[in-house]
């Protein structure tokens, strides 16, 4: 219930669900909010709805979050940013409204100018290009992965900085932010700095890496797709076509060389010889699945991994990364199918 003379008073006549929202956001707040910081949410959030009305909305939520939970100077600073880019219409305001809260969330001011800088380089190309690509920062920013957050900006600047067709661009737009989802968490940040060191060289070449990971350079090692990366970029020097082959798998040579690298295990690889061994000790078909509580194995950096089961089908973790052999990581997904083959069904069981 909104307090006889609050500020919020004047946003309940123009939208009560918006002021209750920002009530409930308020009553989290973790610093102390003064008369003055609800009057200036009140007046800046009734400016942006009279540009449009997900820019007011954004506006509001952006402001309650920071107030409840950074000090009045950083909340300073991200509301003349957002009065700023508000001024260059209401597109730009409500991005900026709705991806810089996880910025100013993060404590950590270098991102802050690494997010402006790739926001100025993007914009080069046009504003289209930065919902799909800062969507996807705030996505990372938001699980606590800082470090991956601050790599996927590095990334955007050495991307963008390229003079390109719109066409590329917005194929930008969509490929970055879907491979960066797709990377697993645990490899996601040295991933990413392979591919930004490809994608300052050339775009195509970048594109092609990006089809190499689907096809296998993804279950590398650091060390190992480094080298790979060193391999193909000495091939993209001498001939781009031969380079670009190289990078994506699409050569015998690559293909070999990534198999003699590759230590790591993916479930879809153990896919049939698994089912086979299931059908063999039970004589019947059980189906096979990604665990959803591991979807990668490591026991060398002592994470848990599980192996579970019910009626309908048996769940393994969807990569296995334990040892310094593929034969060593591809028997161990044998051993553990043949926990919950060998007796009753379990709900869950860890592995350490």
């Amino acid at each position: 219930m909104l307090e006889e003379g609050s500020p919020l008073q004047r946003l309940k006549l123009f939208d009560p669900e918006l002021a209750l929202q920002v009530e409930t956001q308020l009553t989290a707040a973790v610093v102390p909010i003064e008369p003055a910081d609800l009057e200036t949410l009140v007046n800046d959030t009734l400016w942006a709805l009279s540009q449009e009305i997900a820019f007011g909305k954004a506006v509001a939520s952006g402001y309650a979050q920071l107030l409840a939970h950074v000090d009045r100077k950083s909340f300073a600073v991200f509301r003349a940013a957002i009065r700023k880019a508000g001024r260059q219409g209401p597109t730009v305001g409500k991005i900026f409204a709705t991806h810089l809260v996880p910025v100013f969330m993060s404590g950590d001011k270098d991102l802050l100018k690494l997010f402006l800088r790739a926001v100025r380089i993007m914009r080069r190309k046009g504003t289209y290009s930065l919902s799909g690509p800062l969507a996807c920062l705030s996505k990372l920013l938001n699980e606590g992965d800082i470090n991956s957050g601050r790599g996927f900006l590095e990334l955007l600047c050495n991307a963008y900085d390229h003079d390109m067709t719109y066409n590329q661009s917005l194929q930008l737009t969509y490929s970055l932010p879907k491979a960066v989802s797709d990377m697993a968490p645990q490899k996601r940040l040295w991933v990413m700095v392979a591919l930004s060191r490809i994608i300052k060289i050339d775009l195509d070449a970048a594109e092609c890496f990006l089809e190499g990971l689907k096809k296998g350079l993804v279950y590398l090692h650091q060390e190992d797709l480094e080298r790979f990366v060193s391999m193909g970029l000495e091939r993209f020097k001498c001939n781009q076509k031969r380079g670009c082959r190289f990078m994506s798998l699409a050569s015998k040579t690559s293909q070999e060389i990534c198999k003699a690298l590759q230590v790591a295990v993916p479930l879809s690889q153990m896919q049939n010889k698994l089912s086979r061994y299931v059908r063999t000790r039970t004589g019947r078909h059980i189906a096979i699945q990604p665990n959803q509580w591991a979807q990668s194995l490591r026991l060398c950096q002592g994470e848990p991994g599980t192996v579970s089961s019910d009626e309908g089908a048996i769940y393994l973790p969807a990569e296995l990364d334990v040892f310094s052999s593929q034969h060593a990581n591809q028997n161990l997904y044998i051993i553990f199918m043949s926990i919950p083959v060998s007796g009753c069904y379990c709900q869950k069981i860890i592995l350490e």
